[in-house]
């Protein structure tokens, strides 16, 4: 939007909207952001009016940033963790018990569950910070003028500093070790603090991936059986045409009434959340299509899953810039989520070892 006063990114807030708690959980998270804002993070500046960040026009929610050119997800490892080392800074990190790191993936074979069970173990208590949260390539963009920043800060809350950076280095990494070695490296170096070389660390990803990895597996499960059921259902009436009735042709209504399949495009942030994680706050796909879109272009038209649009884009850019790096269609599906996710746990199950040996052998911190 373009006014007297400069050019803004209005969003306005579409999933969960109508929830009680929404408004607070976006103020919460707002809170997280402002203060982070104060501290010299780099983002676009956000708009507040007396404090608060949520504005409403009739029946809908509006909220704003100030426009910035940029391109996203233009940075490399260390850059990434440089940024997220200012942000635990800002987040008034304190000692608190940590958070449970359990998952059961037995389901997922051998391999998976001793995974499992290997990083299940943590300290009782470990440094808390309030952070970003989701600080993924494509929810980071790269100024006109050089600086990265952190976009899309729905996700915002109280985390382990550990844990988000251990699941920062793995992701930007991209399954390579020394990028891995590499992030921690540099965060440690900008954050003044240490990464233990133990297992307990990778518990946060792994508690993450492998609650996304058992929804969209079930998620998949019940599509493919509501599709026999319905192709059941309309058999039948195919064969009964001498006495059609609404009866006999009722197994679409019967097995899919309230549940739809718009999460290939558009997840439900009631189910797509990330494992643990509150739904308002972390869905990924489908969250807030708004933020997805060219200035003034449609939703259902403009987006695939990920990204935030008006914080990620030049002034009319391609929304396929904002999405999450290399999905396409059938990956955002249950199917390929099920891939996708399966993949990368398998890959940290078996270089576990190595990442922990290149973090022993890593370089000695200077000393402050």
């Amino acid at each position: 939007m373009r006014t007297v006063a400069g050019d803004f990114a209005v969003k306005r807030m579409v999933v969960n909207a109508h929830r009680p708690e929404f408004a607070d959980n976006v103020e919460a998270a707002f809170g997280v952001k402002w203060r982070a804002w104060n501290s010299g993070v780099p983002m676009p500046e956000p708009i507040a009016v007396d404090g608060r960040v949520l504005l409403r026009d009739g029946g809908d929610l509006y909220r704003a940033n100030r426009w910035v050119d940029g391109q996203p997800g233009q940075a490399t490892v260390r850059q990434a963790a440089e940024l997220l080392a200012g942000i635990h800074a800002a987040g008034r990190p304190r000692l608190q018990g940590t958070p449970d790191t359990c998952w059961n993936g037995d389901r997922w074979g051998d391999a998976l569950g001793r995974l499992a069970r290997r990083v299940a173990g943590h300290p009782s208590r470990t440094l808390v910070v309030d952070s970003h949260r989701d600080l993924d390539r494509k929810n980071t963009l790269r100024s006109w003028d050089g600086r990265l920043m952190a976009v899309d800060w729905d996700a915002a809350g109280p985390i382990s500093a550990i844990h988000e950076a251990v699941g920062l280095a793995l992701d930007w990494a991209d399954r390579d070790p020394d990028a891995f070695r590499a992030a921690i490296v540099t965060y440690e170096l900008h954050s003044r603090l240490t990464v233990p070389a133990e297992p307990w660390i990778f518990g946060g990803w792994v508690v993450a991936q492998g609650g996304w990895l058992d929804y969209n597996a079930d998620d998949s499960r019940a599509d493919n059986s509501r599709a026999d059921n319905s192709r059941a259902d309309n058999s039948r009436a195919d064969n009964s045409r001498d006495d059609f009735s609404a009866e006999a042709n009722c197994g679409g209504d019967e097995y899919n009434t309230g549940h739809s399949r718009d999460h290939r495009n558009g997840v439900n942030a009631n189910e797509h959340c990330r494992a643990g994680r509150d739904a308002d706050e972390h869905c990924r796909a489908g969250g807030d299509a708004d933020e997805h879109c060219r200035a003034g272009g449609d939703a259902d038209e403009h987006c695939r899953a990920g990204g935030d649009a008006d914080e990620h884009c030049r002034a009319g850019g391609d929304a396929d810039e904002h999405c999450r790096a290399g999905d396409t269609a059938d990956e955002n599906g249950s199917e390929g989520q099920v891939a996708a996710t399966r993949a990368r746990l398998d890959q940290l199950a078996e270089t576990l070892d190595d990442l922990l040996i290149r973090l022993a052998r890593r370089p000695a911190r200077p000393a402050s």
